[in-house]
């Protein structure tokens, strides 16, 4: 549903204003700039974005629209996980037996074929070729910023900043 506030444009479901954005320095509006605003606005390629992220989060994120509505934006440092993806995951646990991969037995074959279909998917995602690049598993961001730091042949001519 569009959103609007008293003295405000309405906005769209992403919350973009939908009057009038570009105006110069006098208050002028820059109609060339309006008019490509407009038609990105009213296309149908944008209306269908909408759409498209209105399902997604009334099906993997409804427990925001629940009561008291909820606005979430710590995305550095958790993010809500998609109900679609903890019920997969579930399922995964419920149903499958996973061991140690540097064990020799089933339930450790199996963990160490998720461990290579995993990391052959980050690969192809980066578009990284597999015979130049390695996936390491880390336990978070820092950790893998800690194992680059250690890393990095510090000089007095150059070093990281992070």
């Amino acid at each position: 549903a569009s959103v609007a506030r008293s003295g405000s444009p309405p906005t769209g479901q992403l919350g973009y204003a939908r009057g009038p954005a570009f105006a110069g320095p006098s208050g002028s509006i820059d109609h060339a700039k309006e008019a490509a605003r407009q038609a990105f606005l009213t296309s149908p390629g944008l209306a269908a974005v909408e759409q498209q992220m209105a399902s997604v989060r009334a099906r993997d994120f409804a427990r925001l629209d629940r009561e008291p509505k909820t606005v979430y934006l710590d995305y550095t440092g958790a993010m809500l996980a998609p109900s679609t993806l903890v019920a997969r995951h579930l399922n995964g646990l419920q149903n499958t037996i996973l061991g140690n991969p540097h064990s020799v037995n089933t339930p450790s074959a199996d963990s160490s074929k998720l461990d290579h279909d995993a990391r052959a998917a980050v690969l192809r995602f980066a578009r990284a070729d597999p015979a130049k690049y390695e996936v390491i598993w880390t336990a978070n961001a820092s950790a893998s910023l800690k194992i680059i730091a250690e890393s990095y042949p510090f000089s007095s001519k150059g070093g990281m900043l992070y």
